[in-house]
């Protein structure tokens, strides 16, 4: 039997090795949360990676620079940081979700990309043989001669209707189809492709017709094609060459012996193979003939945000010989022209996070310049300007100096992820419009107007005239806008005056003589023409036409004279004048009001594809499968 001093002992060695057992145990639990605490914040602080796909296996490529852009352009970054922050948006989501949110194609300048026609008669030798070129197309450049869907010499017209080229003597009243040819471009290489005619040229010998083709057929997709055709003979018209591009046809010019055209190539991610060019490089040539352009002769932005090209091309106006070509990745449509440079734009939203998934976005616009006067084309510099570029109406060179004008929009908008849903609740979105100025020599903004228009309005219209800048802005919706005069002859002391608020908006503005006409919509949604001038208070509004009638987008379907101040068009009419309700209107601006010269009744309304030119004071017109001249005075 253990004495108590024994019992004692043995009790105290029996709670020594508890406590140290627990101490052990407490130990390992503070060991354990210490891994824990550790794991955890390892689990939801470290950095989602956002290092970009490895493609140096290319490096040898020709094509390296174009498959790094697009290895950026295809990958997705991570949309949070961590895991702590995805866990803490959906927590800030979970209670403001609601049946407002918008998703973020829908929201106006969200990863939009904004998403094209070009002075006077080109230099014409005067001992050509036979006809004579005369221009009919009121082009933006001098010397720059824009395709359209009709040409003339003092002999023949000739116009594009329903894919058929159509010639017509110019004979006044005994005026009459003298030759036609069926357009079927790809027929010679035993193919089923399509092609439709959208524009053309008539070179400056006028033996030959320069066709633009919208094309497509099943081995290269959607094909941008040039067609000659010899018309020295307009009763027996002759196929002669042929060029293709892979892509969609958006514009082109003539200047001198080249046709600088410029076209769209878009492909699918799921179709790239950077072991083979051809499926994310433009190809050219023949149709079964086509081949990618040089690597060297692709322009890829620092931040590409589409799998798309704008590509520009310049060859031979009679032989269609592919002298040069630049590819510009993620470019839009929008271009320009000068005498001497091709601009092209390349729109864009710059987003910012400024809170947690709070982001604003600032629509952006990248305009690259290409120099065509050398043997080669040489892109010469690239600025980015705030705002999206309407049309080519909306830049001038002059002086050394390129003049932009462009709509802004910036957007604050709140970020929402439900599962894999991703919405959008705009807060605020702000309109407005300014004018830039970039020196050419360095390719930065040395002067500028921001936000001179009344706020929610856009550019609706731009024109150019040496010093001068006439703009239209205006909110659509409302139908009312001012239409500004800048004097840009002094960058450093920019002026302007305006008409004020007024009813309608003009979506085209035409420099007639002392006199600018803005040609679009009155208050109520007809069509509106009316004649500006610079006074000594402002802008003043000398008279105004107004019709109730549909009428032509397109510049190029206006007949704009301005020796003898006419403007013309084709109109349906909504207020059922006696003898039909179409008709091609002849306006004369006397300086004071538009009077009526000729309201010549039509079959159909063609709208933006009639045509018309006057010789010899007769007027004809053609639409459709008709051609028809009457005299005017």
């Amino acid at each position: 039997m253990k004495t108590f001093d024994e019992r004692m002992n043995s009790i105290r060695e029996k709670s020594a090795v508890e406590k140290k057992k627990r101490r052990n145990r407490r130990g390992a639990a503070g060991a354990l949360a210490a891994v824990f605490t550790i794991a955890l914040a390892l689990v939801l602080f470290t950095p989602y990676s956002t290092a970009l796909p490895d493609v140096s296996q290319y490096a040898s490529s020709p094509y390296y620079s174009v498959i790094q852009g697009l290895s950026k352009a295809t990958y997705s970054q991570p949309r949070y940081k961590n895991n702590f922050h995805m866990l803490a948006s959906k927590l800030a989501n979970f209670n403001f979700l609601t049946k407002n949110e918008l998703h973020a194609n829908g929201i106006p300048g969200f990863n939009s990309a904004p998403g094209a026609s070009l002075g006077t008669t080109p230099d014409v030798p005067e001992d050509i043989p036979g006809d004579t070129y005369e221009e009919v197309t009121d082009n933006q450049v001098e010397g720059v001669i824009e395709a359209d869907l009709f040409k003339r010499s003092d002999k023949y017209i000739y116009y594009l209707s329903n894919n058929r080229l159509l010639v017509y003597s110019i004979a006044q009243a005994d005026t009459d189809l003298v030759g036609s040819f069926e357009i079927d471009p790809f027929a010679q290489f035993g193919m089923s492709a399509k092609g439709y005619a959208t524009e053309m040229y008539l070179t400056a010998d006028c033996t030959t017709i320069i066709l633009l083709i919208d094309g497509y057929s099943k081995a290269e997709g959607s094909l941008a094609t040039l067609v000659t055709l010899d018309v020295s003979d307009p009763q027996n018209i002759q196929q002669k060459g042929i060029v293709c591009f892979t892509g969609a046809y958006i514009s082109s010019r003539l200047v001198g012996d080249s046709v600088l055209l410029t076209y769209n190539y878009g492909f699918y991610e799921g179709d790239i193979d950077f072991d083979r060019p051809e499926t994310f490089v433009p190809l050219y040539g023949t149709p079964g003939n086509m081949k990618p352009i040089d690597g060297e002769d692709i322009v890829c932005p620092e931040e590409p945000t589409a799998l798309r090209y704008t590509v520009v091309a310049k060859m031979g106006a009679k032989d269609l010989t592919v002298q040069d070509t630049v590819a510009f990745m993620s470019y839009s449509q929008q271009l320009y022209v000068s005498q001497d440079t091709i601009y092209a734009t390349h729109a864009y939203s710059e987003k910012t996070e400024v809170a947690l998934n709070t982001f604003t976005t600032v629509s952006m616009t990248e305009i690259t310049g290409v120099s065509y006067g050398g043997d080669t084309l040489e892109v010469l510099g690239t600025v980015q300007i705030k705002g999206s570029v309407k049309d080519q109406y909306s830049m001038d060179q002059f002086e050394g100096i390129l003049r932009v004008a462009t709509s802004t929009q910036e957007t604050t908008m709140k970020e929402h992820v439900f599962e894999a849903n991703v919405s959008m609740l705009v807060d605020n979105s702000g309109r407005n419009c300014s004018l830039y100025c970039i020196d050419l020599a360095t390719w930065e903004i040395v002067a500028s107007v921001e936000n001179f228009a009344p706020e929610g309005d856009e550019v609706t219209s731009a024109r150019f005239d040496g010093p001068m800048a006439y703009i239209c802005t205006a909110e659509v919706i409302v139908l009312t806008d001012p239409v500004y005069f800048f004097d840009l002859s002094d960058l450093n002391n920019i002026t302007w005056t305006d008409t004020g608020i007024i009813d309608g908006y003009s979506s085209s503005l035409v420099k007639f003589g002392d006199y600018l006409l803005g040609i679009g919509f009155g208050a109520n949604r007809g069509l509106k023409i009316e004649a500006y001038v610079e006074g000594k208070e402002g802008v003043e509004s000398l008279a105004a036409y107004e019709r109730k009638c549909g009428f032509p987008s397109d510049y190029k379907a206006y007949l704009i004279d301005r020796e003898e101040n006419l403007v013309g068009m084709g109109v349906e009419c909504w207020d059922h004048w006696e003898g039909g309700n179409n008709f091609y209107m002849l306006l004369m601006f006397d300086g004071y009001k538009f009077r009526e010269i000729k309201m010549l009744p039509m079959e159909h309304y063609a709208g933006n594809n009639v045509r018309a030119t006057i010789v010899d004071g007769w007027l004809y017109v053609l639409y459709k499968e008709y051609c028809i001249a009457e005299q005017v005075w």
